[in-house]
């Protein structure tokens, strides 16, 4: 489009007499009306130029080729031609009235420029383009405002999420803490004729076992006296530095994580390990997502799946 349009001055006075006199190219012309439908401001500058136009006309001060334009281009309409006679008509009368005004003050004081005119409409531009500003400015503030709302809520939501990870983490140690005390108590105490409860229960799991399908799924009975229960996640083979696991109940909500996990070779299988406190493994089915860790990403790995019964 022609430049200048996006602003009362000088370059868009020349755009819309071009515009105006059939000159500007058809695109542009095709911009220039959507803003003139859109635009209210911008409709009382064109008008205005259109009245100066039709002015320089009845005056005679149009170049010829502006002129050409005009009478080709401009008046096309019977609204058009019918303001041009009322301009005419109307400088005559002026040129009337100058040639009976007496000399002196008074006949300066009957005529009245194109210029003087066009001077009011330039207040009339400037003071819509004021409001425009000022109404843009007070959108800014308040699209801010809320972004900036959005963001102490997004940042109130990730420290919520990191307390509640810092317990998860907090409950764990202590678990384990608990575990091995009780370990090393068993350990110095003399045997008795009660067997001490069991503080591990170790499952094996395969990929891609999925749930729904019965006795397919396999089943992990737990006892009152378990503390910990050892997910052993096989795998085809070692293909990643390092591993992540999260463990999810039957409405897929996660209730544990483990990261940093790394695989362990045995002579007839590669294991990752999860020690999940049994406290976070009531009755029901369970999922375990497994993430293989690369140099630039974690890709996610077939799931396994588990279904824990209470003994």
């Amino acid at each position: 489009m022609t430049q200048g349009i996006v602003g009362p001055g000088e370059e868009d006075e020349l755009a819309i007499r071009d515009f105006l006199l059939g000159k500007t190219a058809e695109a542009d012309r095709e911009q220039l009306e959507e803003r003139l439908l859109a635009d209210p401001a911008f409709s009382e500058l064109v008008s205005a130029i259109e009245e100066e136009l039709i002015d320089a006309y009845t005056a005679g001060l149009l170049f010829d080729a502006d002129r050409q334009w005009f009478e080709t281009r401009f008046l096309v309409t019977e609204d058009r031609r019918r303001r041009v006679h009322f301009s005419e008509a109307l400088a005559r009368v002026r040129v009337e009235d100058l040639q009976k005004a007496p000399s002196g003050r008074g006949a300066e004081d009957t005529v009245v420029t194109p210029i003087s005119r066009w001077s009011g409409w330039i207040q009339v531009a400037a003071a819509a383009i004021a409001a425009v500003s000022l109404g843009s400015a007070v959108w800014m503030n308040q699209t801010l405002e809320g972004a900036l709302a959005e963001l102490r809520t997004a940042e109130e939501r990730v420290a919520s999420l990191q307390q509640s990870r810092e317990a998860l983490i907090d409950e764990h140690r202590r678990q384990l803490e608990e575990a091995e005390a009780r370990i090393r108590a068993a350990a110095t105490t003399p045997p008795k004729p009660v067997p001490a409860p069991r503080a591990l229960l170790v499952a094996a799991l395969s990929p891609g076992v999925l749930r729904g399908t019965g006795s397919s799924v396999p089943s992990l009975r737990v006892s009152s006296s378990a503390l910990l229960v050892e997910l052993r996640l096989e795998l085809a083979e070692d293909a990643y530095p390092g591993y992540a696991a999260s463990v999810h109940d039957a409405s897929g909500t996660e209730i544990f994580r483990l990261a940093d996990l790394r695989a362990r070779a045995t002579p007839k299988q590669v294991l990752i390990s999860l020690l999940v406190p049994a406290s976070y493994l009531p009755p029901g089915d369970y999922s375990i997502r497994l993430w293989g860790r690369s140099l630039v990403d974690l890709e996610e790995l077939d799931p396994y799946y588990v279904r824990i019964v209470r003994h």
